[in-house]
């Protein structure tokens, strides 16, 4: 009997030792196959065999930087989760946010969506609401259809050097990681926990690592090409369709004759329709260009088109302008408007350039547009712009804020004026 018992605890200890080994065994196993899955998706980048110079998701964040460094108005394009505008020109603030077509960095970036509010800041700046909506809120959508990127080199040997950089860079980032996941293995095992839940654990570590392993390597691959300048030149195009929906109508005080003592509220709803097709531009010695034309349909007025004669309070009194509603009317709104006031449809066709200079002045340019308006009884107006655009850069090279000093006419006003343009959040690329 004392045997039997003997032996059965040998026997124990035998099974228990190999379920130890097999477990050891089983963890390694999958460590291996983690490290190789690893391994196989940063092979995923490899073009030597293609006809790409890149891989297409490096130049999706290559020229998404490029592309942020000119945001300074609800017109230009953001590659931003999130970005806000100011344009001192007509008071606007426009607050938005975008996604992509994209569920992985590898895929190609052809769809992006924006949506955001607009909103008049003239007298009260962000505030949106109060008792009832402010004038002049509204939703604005924008659809973006990006076209094929390309990158064009001198001769054969930049291409080299660029994908020798890319396989240096791939085995760095394996050997990097397998040591990370050397250390979380380590980590869990010092851990009072079962089997089930370190697996789980290890599982989600790897799926994160999985993300941020082709991040990284998509961002120092974009970043060695536009610091080393290893091409000619650079280009890509998009087209946005660009949709302003009003959600308050905008009122004017309306006196059609100074003498007779009564005010009309008259209201509009300002949509506004716009096609914006766009060419970026970039060459090794970090300079870039955009070119772009606008076209497009919107709700215009005859206090907009300046076909009315615009008075304040004061003015209208001086003027000859009677009636006991003055002072109610002066509670609701700064303008007194004389004469017949009409809506009616207007169209806009525009073009505009800004150039950045290379080198250590990368950050700074000079930009130009033109606009034509016309539609309507008589109305014509030519809108144009001069400005110097500028865009701030964290330590990465990231715009972290940009801005433009502009001297303007605008509605036949010409003034000097400020944009900001603010892209926060990370770069959808």
């Amino acid at each position: 009997m004392k045997k039997l018992i003997c032996f059965s605890a040998v026997f124990l200890s035998i099974i228990s030792t190999f379920n130890v080994f097999g477990q050891v065994v089983n963890e390694d196993q999958n460590l291996s196959l983690l490290i190789e899955k690893n391994e196989k998706l940063l092979d995923e980048f490899d073009v030597s065999t293609s006809s790409y110079i890149t891989h297409p998701s490096v130049l999706n964040y290559f020229f998404a930087n490029k592309i942020n460094s000119y945001l300074t108005s609800g017109s230009n394009l953001s590659l931003s989760k999130g970005f806000a505008f100011l344009d001192s020109k007509d008071n606007r603030l426009f607050i938005g946010g975008t996604i992509t077509n994209r569920k992985d960095a590898k895929d190609k970036l052809s769809h992006i969506f924006q949506a955001g509010i607009k909103a008049d800041v003239k007298d009260n700046f962000s505030s949106l609401f109060s008792s009832e909506i402010q004038n002049n809120i509204g939703i604005n959508l924008k659809y973006t259809l990006i076209g094929r990127g390309t990158l064009t080199n001198r001769d054969d040997s930049q291409t080299q050097k660029i994908q020798s950089f890319s396989k240096i860079q791939r085995r760095l980032l394996n050997f990097q990681r397998k040591d990370e996941l050397e250390e979380y293995k380590k980590m869990l095992s010092s851990l009072n926990l079962d089997n089930d839940e370190k697996n789980q654990l290890f599982k989600d570590f790897l799926e994160k690592s999985n993300k941020d392993l082709g991040k990284k390597y998509i961002e120092t691959e974009a970043n060695f090409l536009d610091k080393k300048g290893n091409f000619l030149r650079a280009r890509a195009s998009w087209i946005s369709f660009d949709f302003f929906i009003p959600v308050s109508k905008s009122e004017y005080k309306i006196a059609e004759i100074l003498t007779v003592p009564s005010f009309v509220d008259e209201s509009y709803f300002p949509w506004d329709f716009k096609i914006l097709p766009t060419t970026l531009f970039s060459w090794s010695n970090q300079s870039k260009l955009f070119m772009g034309i606008s076209g497009g349909i919107f709700q215009n007025n005859s206090v907009l088109a300046k076909q009315l004669l615009e008075f304040d309070f004061n003015q209208y009194v001086n003027q000859g302008g009677t009636g006991s509603q003055i002072n109610l009317a002066k509670s609701d709104s700064e303008k007194v408007y004389s004469g017949e006031f009409n809506t009616f449809v207007s169209n806009r066709i525009g073009m505009e350039l800004a150039y950045f200079f290379p080198g250590k002045l990368n950050w700074i340019g000079v930009s130009s547009s033109f606009e034509f308006l016309n539609g309507g009884d008589d109305f014509e107006v030519k809108n144009w712009k001069l400005g110097i655009p500028v865009s701030l850069k964290d330590a990465d090279g990231k715009s972290k804020i940009n801005f433009e000093l502009q001297w303007r006419e605008f509605y036949k006003n010409r003034s000097v004026g400020l944009s900001v343009g603010l892209p926060f959040g990370s770069i959808i690329y």
